[in-house]
């Protein structure tokens, strides 16, 4: 009885212990980048704020099954032209180099849109007030923005 108990667990240790490296993997990176996108988002500048409104939106209105089935076949009609010459095609195609990459790029996205909500939510009053102490954009950003997101 022990041994089938300690026989299933050893079977579901090796699947657990790759979703905590995809999350190890993914997180760190797709965090910073989701603030970027949010701040894209909310940005004067139409290119830049295009660019992020079409990335959110592409990755967020495309389920994350489909997004590993265009990533992998992206990468491998990729693989001849580009990464074998280079001769990184073992590391590129490795399905935990993949796997981490997409769900940076998915996690990315649910997240910046989390952000952008929060970035709305952010008084008006204190932006002003913080520009008119004569706060620089940045300086703002770390004492104004982030604390109130």
């Amino acid at each position: 009885m022990m041994d089938a108990i300690l026989q299933d667990i050893a079977t579901l240790a090796r699947p657990a212990l790759f979703n905590i490296y995809f999350a190890l993997a993914s997180i760190p990176i797709g965090f910073p980048l989701a603030v970027l996108l949010a701040l894209g988002k909310n940005h004067q500048n139409r290119l830049i704020s295009g660019f992020s409104r079409a990335y959110i939106y592409a990755f967020r209105g495309s389920p994350l099954f489909i997004q590993f089935f265009m990533f992998y076949s992206i990468m491998l009609s990729l693989n001849l032209s580009y990464w074998k010459p280079m001769g990184i095609d073992w590391f590129v195609m490795h399905p935990l180099f993949l796997g981490p990459l997409v769900l940076i790029f998915n996690t990315s996205a649910y997240s910046a849109e989390i952000f952008y909500g929060a970035l709305l939510t952010v008084p008006k009053g204190e932006l002003e007030a913080a520009r008119a102490v004569g706060m620089s954009r940045w300086r703002e950003f770390r004492s104004v923005t982030w604390p109130n997101m």
